[in-house]
């Protein structure tokens, strides 16, 4: 069985992670301000039920 590498991507922001899932992202992670610590998030609890639903459209995983 053949093993491929998976692109994780950061996203800050809405407009961030739909860019990431269109230029080939495997998966992208995200969170709110008041549940990310890697970033300063721009998410609102609406963008990222947006973000979830856009990337699980194109076969993603968030």
């Amino acid at each position: 069985m053949t093993r491929r590498s998976e692109l994780l991507m950061p996203a800050g922001n809405l407009r961030k992670l739909k860019m990431a899932v269109l230029y080939g992202a495997d998966a992208v992670h995200l969170g709110t301000p008041d549940m990310s610590l890697r970033t300063k998030s721009q998410f609102s609890l609406e963008d990222v039920i947006e973000g979830v639903e856009f990337g699980h459209a194109h076969g993603k995983r968030t």
